[in-house]
C-alpha cells in the first residue's frame, strides 16, 4: 500500500520526463571497420563486450547509457587502436523543453537514460602501431537520404512583418518538411509553416462614445523550397517562399455581437513571393537549432501586384527525422 501511495504520487512527475519514459537502459552502436579486425568495448566498470558480427561485418554491440566515456578497440594483424565514445544528451531529451516549465529536464538531468553515444562510428584510418586514433559519427547526411522536419509550436518564436499592418504581436505557428540529399554535402528543401497572431492595443479609441479598443490579427501560410549546403554541423539554406496572409483589423466594443463583421475596419488578403534564408545547427542527430528568414518581395491582391516589404522570420528547436531505408 506504501509503495501504491509513492507510485500515484509520483505518476504526474514521472509522465513528465520523456527520457525517463522512452530511453531503454541500453542503446545500440556499431562500428564500421574493416573485415577481419576484432572490435571490443570497455565501460568504465571494465566490462568488457565483444558485441557481435552483422553481416555486412559491422560490429554492434549494446551501450549501457551513461554519463561515461566507453573505450572502443580495434585489433588487426599489426595495428592496435583505441579511441574514447564520449556520451551526449538523447534529442529525447530535448522533448521536455515542450512541457511547461519544461519540468522534464530537471527529473531527466539525474537520470542515465538521459544520454546516448553515436549510432554509427567510423574509425579514422591509421598506419601506427597503438596510435589512439579517432573516429567519426554516421554524416548528418548521405545521398539518398529522405527526412521529415518538424517545427512545434512553442519551441519557436517567430516574427511578423505583414504587408499594410504594424505589426508586433503575439504569435504562434508551427510547420512540416521534407528533404532529399542529393549529395554528401547538399540537399533540398520544401517546407509549409502555418501561424496566428493577434494583438490589443491598450489605449481606447475615446473618439468613439463607448471607448473601442482596436484588436489586429492575421493568419499567415508560407511555402519555401530551398537548396542546401551542409558544413559540419552547420547547413545553410537559400531559395524561394510563397506566402498567403489574411489580415484585419477591428473595434472592440466589449460585447458580443453575432455580426462577425461587427466594428470591422479593415480586411486584406494578400499573396506574396520572396526569398528564403535559413541557418541551423546541430544539437543531435534529429534535433536542430535553426533560423528562417522570408522576406516578401512582391504583393499581389486583386488589384494586381505591388513592391512590398513585408517579412517573416521564426528561430528555435526543431526536428529532422529521418526516414527508414528498406535494405
Amino acid at each position: 500500500m506504501k509503495r501504491l501511495f509513492w507510485t500515484i504520487l509520483l505518476l504526474p512527475f514521472l509522465l513528465s520526463s520523456c527520457a525517463t519514459i522512452f530511453n531503454g537502459t541500453h542503446t545500440p552502436v556499431r562500428v564500421h571497420s574493416k573485415l577481419g579486425e576484432i572490435v571490443t568495448f570497455t565501460n568504465d566498470s571494465a566490462v568488457v563486450d565483444t558485441g557481435w558480427v552483422l553481416p555486412d561485418g559491422v560490429h554492434q554491440f549494446s551501450a549501457l547509457r551513461g554519463r561515461n566515456p566507453i573505450t572502443v578497440e580495434i585489433k588487426g594483424d599489426t595495428t592496435t587502436q583505441k579511441f574514447l565514445l564520449r556520451a551526449t544528451d538523447s534529442w529525447v531529451y530535448y522533448l521536455n523543453l515542450m512541457q511547461p516549465y519544461a519540468i522534464g529536464m530537471i527529473i531527466d538531468l539525474f537520470s542515465p537514460k538521459r544520454y546516448t553515444y553515436p549510432s554509427d562510428v567510423y574509425p579514422k584510418p591509421t598506419k601506427k602501431k597503438g596510435y589512439r586514433m579517432g573516429y567519426t559519427t554516421v554524416p548528418s547526411l548521405k545521398k539518398g537520404d529522405v527526412s521529415l522536419t518538424f517545427l512545434p509550436p512553442i519551441l519557436n518564436a517567430y516574427m511578423l512583418k505583414p504587408v499594410d499592418y504594424d505589426f508586433s504581436g503575439n504569435v504562434l505557428g508551427a510547420g512540416l518538411g521534407a528533404n532529399y540529399s542529393y549529395s554528401d554535402k547538399s540537399f533540398f528543401s520544401a517546407e509549409c509553416i502555418a501561424a496566428t497572431a493577434w494583438i490589443t492595443y491598450p489605449e481606447p479609441y475615446y473618439e468613439h462614445s463607448n471607448n473601442a479598443t482596436r484588436k489586429e490579427n492575421l493568419m499567415w501560410v508560407a511555402l519555401a523550397a530551398r537548396h542546401h549546403h551542409a558544413l559540419g554541423r552547420f547547413d545553410l539554406g537559400y531559395g524561394v517562399s510563397l506566402t498567403w496572409q489574411h489580415a484585419n483589423e477591428k473595434y472592440d466594443y466589449g460585447r458580443s455581437y453575432t455580426d462577425p463583421n461587427y466594428g470591422l475596419v479593415r480586411e486584406n488578403n494578400y499573396f506574396t513571393l520572396g526569398g528564403s534564408f535559413s541557418a541551423n545547427y546541430r544539437l543531435s542527430r534529429s534535433v536542430y537549432l535553426g533560423i528562417n528568414y522570408q522576406p516578401q518581395i512582391l504583393s499581389f491582391t486583386l488589384d494586381g501586384a505591388a513592391l512590398t516589404s513585408a517579412h517573416t522570420a521564426n528561430a528555435g528547436l526543431f526536428w529532422r527525422v529521418p526516414i527508414p531505408k528498406n535494405h
